[in-house]
């Protein structure tokens, strides 16, 4: 183990426990030191703690897993409008299944569907970027029945 890791560590645990004995016996310390208040002892305790979990790298995994959450959930929200999308599309053309065909494959989906489905963020990406690219007046004239539908295609080409 690295000596500066060590001595470091060693430093952290002693002020931890320092305030912890603080805590434990602040009645009768606040009579030789009057700002040793419950505030005080409280905010003491709060920083020692997070200098701790900083230093050890808790604080650092807690905000990638807070990252990562938020991500997922964009990810999960982009799914479901490209598979709302692709649904959408596939009920309009559901006659003309050539037509049905050459908007999938102008709008990317059967290039990029595959790796989608198993959660490719690039791909993903790459689809929304297709789909904002090629997505002619004449085939959102075509999704577009309502003012609904007009808000859900604005906020998928973002």
């Amino acid at each position: 183990m690295n000596t500066q890791f060590s001595q470091d560590l060693e430093m952290l645990m002693t002020c931890k426990i320092i305030v912890e004995n603080l805590n434990a016996n602040q009645q009768e310390l606040i009579q030789y030191n009057p700002d040793w208040t419950n505030d005080y002892v409280a905010v003491l305790m709060s920083r020692v703690e997070r200098a701790f979990n900083y230093y050890l790298g808790l604080e650092t995994n807690r905000e990638t897993e807070h990252a990562r959450n938020k991500f997922n959930h964009i990810q999960a929200q982009a799914l479901r409008a490209v598979a709302f999308l692709k649904t959408r599309i596939e009920v309009i053309y559901a006659l003309d299944t050539k037509r049905k065909n050459e908007v999938l494959n102008k709008l990317g989906f059967k290039l990029y569907l595959k790796a989608i489905l198993e959660k490719d963020s690039e791909m993903l990406l790459e689809l929304l970027s297709h789909i904002k690219e090629n997505l002619t007046d004449e085939i959102r004239s075509a999704l577009v029945k309502n003012q609904s539908d007009k808000n859900f295609i604005e906020r998928i080409i973002m």
